[in-house]
């Protein structure tokens, strides 16, 4: 199985907002105007399986050749539904090469302090965009909730267990991607640490005996 729905989303950021008093499945939202519609992006920031921290990375500038194909999307939603289109233009952690998993780094998604959490980082740029217009892209699966139009599974979407390995599947992860004037394009990338770091490049499903991103992140452990 794979999501049933895959694409990525392309506006300007018009607003932010982090839930720190959900501790059960808390997330970071940020609201994309496209034009004829706003999408609201749904982002992890704790996982309901152990280890609850996730794990990011923000590279920041990104300066890949896939910043061409960024370039290239249409407002609103680009969808890429079929497996030939998500083998072309959808993203793939293990495979693509953007960022070692060890580069990973887990944060709690709040803790008293300043700069020290997983939506305080989001905030630092997240408040900036919104100020200033910046564009942004998002790939995950869109949902309608009859309330809004919006966009999840923002993150990793191979390599899991239980009853989330029903919709692994290569070439179809999740990630946003902002364009700050200045810095150019600044890339966020998130995996759930109970994920496993080596998938069948079929089924995106973990691999025998593969470690977990966990384990990569702990060595010691």
């Amino acid at each position: 199985m794979t999501l049933k729905r895959y694409g990525a989303v392309k506006g300007r950021v018009c607003d932010v907002y982090g839930e720190r008093r959900d501790n059960k499945s808390p997330h970071f939202y940020m609201t994309l105007d496209c034009g004829r519609r706003e999408w609201r992006l749904a982002i992890n920031v704790k996982s309901r399986r152990w280890p609850s921290e996730v794990a990011f990375t923000r590279i920041a500038p990104f300066t890949n050749a896939f910043t061409h194909q960024l370039d290239a999307l249409d407002l609103g939603l680009n969808s890429m539904n079929r497996g030939r289109e998500r083998r072309r233009g959808g993203l793939d952690y293990l495979r693509d090469n953007f960022f070692q998993l060890n580069q990973l780094v887990a944060l709690p998604h709040h803790k008293p302090g300043r700069n020290n959490d997983l939506i305080d980082i989001l905030y630092r740029d997240g408040n900036r965009a919104q100020q200033q217009g910046w564009e942004a892209v998002a790939f995950g699966e869109p949902y309608n909730d009859r309330a809004r139009w919006g966009l999840h599974n923002i993150h990793m979407n191979q390599g899991s267990m239980g009853r989330y390995k029903r919709v692994n599947g290569p070439s179809q992860d999740g990630a946003l991607f902002l364009r700050a004037p200045d810095e150019g394009w600044i890339a966020y990338f998130w995996a759930f640490q109970s994920q496993a770091a080596q998938t069948d490049p079929i089924t995106g499903n973990a691999i025998e005996d593969a470690p977990l991103i966990w384990n990569i992140l702990h060595p010691e452990g």
